[in-house]
């Protein structure tokens, strides 16, 4: 009785270490959309917000989603945030009938604030074609957010501002 103890212990023992070794693999890998976003940040910046240029913006915590009027929603979905940076990679899902098929690219997003304290956002990168090919693009110039500095390769055109919407 004692011996057959053992090798159930034992086997056991070899089940628990194999399920704790796929989960750990299913985290570095990013194996699983579910386990891919418990381990992304949510971004400081959560929030719904129009633009100057008359977009709605809602900024949640696990994707930023677009509207433009006569179109449907751009949804991108973060593969990392990185909040002290002021970046966000997504991966985008665009809505094929509008002409922007960018659905499974990777974008790059910066924000910052200017001297008045408004918040400005950049869509910096929106067609890589992976996440790290994103990531490996350099950031926004934010020094004049307003006038320009944003979007590869030449950086002219200006943020976009985002001005939060009242829930009341």
């Amino acid at each position: 009785m004692g011996i057959l103890v053992i090798i159930n212990f034992k086997d056991a023992m070899k089940r628990l270490f194999l399920i704790i070794i796929t989960i750990i693999s299913l985290f570095i890998l990013g194996g699983t959309s579910a386990l891919a976003d418990a381990i992304v940040p949510t971004p400081s910046i959560v929030g719904n917000y129009t633009t100057n240029y008359g977009g709605r913006q809602l900024i949640g915590n696990k994707r930023w989603i677009m509207k433009y009027k006569g179109q449907h929603p751009f949804i991108f979905t973060y593969t990392s945030v990185d909040n002290p940076s002021q970046t966000i990679i997504a991966e985008n899902t665009y809505d094929e009938g509008d002409g922007f098929d960018y659905t499974g690219k990777f974008s790059q997003f910066n924000w910052t604030y200017d001297d008045s304290d408004d918040l400005w956002y950049c869509q910096q990168v929106y067609d890589a074609d992976t996440a790290e090919d994103a990531a490996a693009q350099p950031s926004a110039d934010s020094s004049d957010p307003a006038n320009g500095g944003c979007g590869i390769p030449t950086n002219n055109f200006p943020w976009s501002q985002l001005i939060p919407v009242s829930n009341s």
